[in-house]
């Protein structure tokens, strides 16, 4: 596709509308990829942390744990 060439703000104003476009039809799979990727980075967060905090295989211990608990 070929964009054409318009100022600063209304080629931002345009970017948003097409991305409004794909959240208004595509919200809940988006939602449910934002959860996920939410998800992922609290995890990575929480096992970086207690990484730095214990030792080699703190991370992974944590991972195995959450996958655990139902």
């Amino acid at each position: 596709m070929r964009f054409p060439k318009y100022k600063n703000s209304r080629k931002q104003s345009f970017i948003w509308q097409m991305t409004a476009n794909v959240i208004s039809s595509k919200s809940i799979l988006i939602m449910m990829l934002g959860t996920i990727m939410m998800g992922a980075i609290i995890m990575i967060a929480i096992a970086v942390i207690t990484h730095k905090e214990d030792g080699n295989n703190a991370n992974f211990v944590l991972i195995l744990k959450l996958n655990e608990e139902p």
